[in-house]
């Protein structure tokens, strides 16, 4: 189950960078502020990238986004794709590339990106060996200021119904996402709920939009890489599907 839970996928994507602020829900252009756009994708008949089952990071303008073709014939790290499909299907599993928005931060049927956290992660795994990482390709710093998120359907399937594996989540349940900065003095985080279940009507607590993660906290760094939590978790660690939607990766120009 765990490996199962460690496929993800990543978009190569060719970007046009734009200029844009994190200050509001809406990006906002300002001279400051530099924003990674997914653009010139090729997708296949299902409208994912078609190169998802290859190795190697993906380069992003300036930034490698991490992507891992495994042992396993599995994926980790980012896919893009652009699927505008958000029905419920069993098992959800096959349809993993899928956003509960029905595409990106620009509308339906707009290209993101959904990653998937390898679980099985140690804590004391190095950098380069992380499954959902972001880094800049000439290994320089730089100073992220947020990123746009919401929820995999497949995750947010789970925890409004349950599955095989994980619970339909109640009460007190969450499911978050962690940023790690690594920089030249240690680490610093940043943390964003992609559910908080605080009603009895738990799926009012779970994110069906796209939200943003104010990654300032990090400050100055060599790299971001993200792990997950879920209070739904079992012998081998959580339950909850460790996938997450991004898009609009913003840092200071």
């Amino acid at each position: 189950m765990k490996l199962l839970r460690s496929i993800a996928f990543m978009g190569a994507a060719i970007i046009m960078f734009g200029l844009t602020s994190c200050s509001d829900d809406d990006p906002v252009e300002t001279d400051k502020t530099q924003v990674i756009e997914i653009t010139g994708i090729t997708f296949d008949t299902d409208d994912i990238w078609e190169g998802w089952n290859q190795a190697g990071n993906l380069s992003l303008g300036e930034f490698s986004f991490s992507h891992q073709w495994t042992e396993w014939s599995t994926s980790q790290g980012f896919v893009a794709a652009k699927i505008i499909d958000t029905d419920y299907y069993e098992p959800m599993y096959d349809h993993q590339f899928e956003v509960i928005t029905a595409g990106g931060m620009a509308g339906k049927g707009t290209p993101y990106m959904v990653a998937n956290w390898n679980s099985s992660e140690s804590e004391d795994l190095a950098f380069a060996d992380r499954s959902c990482s972001i880094a800049k390709i000439d290994g320089t710093e730089f100073t992220p200021e947020c990123i746009y998120i919401t929820n995999a359907a497949y995750a947010y399937y789970s925890m409004t119904r349950g599955d095989a594996y994980a619970k339909k989540f109640a009460k007190g349940d969450r499911f978050t996402l962690i940023a790690h900065g690594v920089t030249a003095t240690g680490e610093t985080t940043a943390r964003f709920n992609l559910a908080d279940c605080t009603t009895d009507n738990a799926e009012e607590g779970i994110v069906k939009t796209w939200e943003k993660f104010d990654l300032t906290p990090l400050g100055t760094v060599s790299g971001i890489y993200f792990t997950m939590e879920s209070t739904d978790v079992g012998q081998w660690g959580m339950n909850t599907p460790a996938y997450f939607a991004a898009d609009n990766f913003t840092v200071k120009k």
